[in-house]
């Protein structure tokens, strides 16, 4: 079997995910939290490469929270401080969670669980997807 693919469990097979180097003195920034509401807590996970894929700073931190929601608003808010405190003139933040992507970039009214921190990450200039 090719190298680039891998075998899911009903025999198909899928590309192997790789990282795409993107261009030259863009900053990547990849967030995300892992959430157990049966206890009320939660892990954010923030994690900066450079061009080449370097990583060049992280941060795991654990938090106390009431959704889900909430745990993909504080990575975003983490992941836009990280970017700010290491003065990334352009940087590219990804996230898995569209609802807190489009609130972040559109004019909208946040709900109220994660208004602060959007209204936080609205301080910052962030451009559009």
């Amino acid at each position: 079997m090719d190298s680039a693919f891998v075998e899911t469990a009903v025999g198909a097979q899928c590309p192997e995910p790789q990282w795409v180097p993107h261009p030259r003195g863009i900053w990547k920034i990849n967030c995300d939290a892992a959430i157990d509401l049966s206890r009320w807590r939660g892990v954010v996970v923030v994690i900066l490469r450079d061009e080449k894929g370097n990583l060049v700073d992280g941060i795991a931190a654990k938090i106390r929270l009431t959704t889900a929601l909430q745990g993909k608003a504080i990575a975003m808010r983490l992941a836009c401080a990280m970017a700010r405190a290491r003065h990334c003139a352009i940087v590219e933040i990804e996230s898995d969670c569209k609802t807190v992507i489009q609130l972040c970039v559109l004019e909208g009214v946040p709900p109220w669980e994660i208004y602060a921190v959007i209204k936080d990450i609205g301080h910052w200039p962030i451009v559009g997807v």
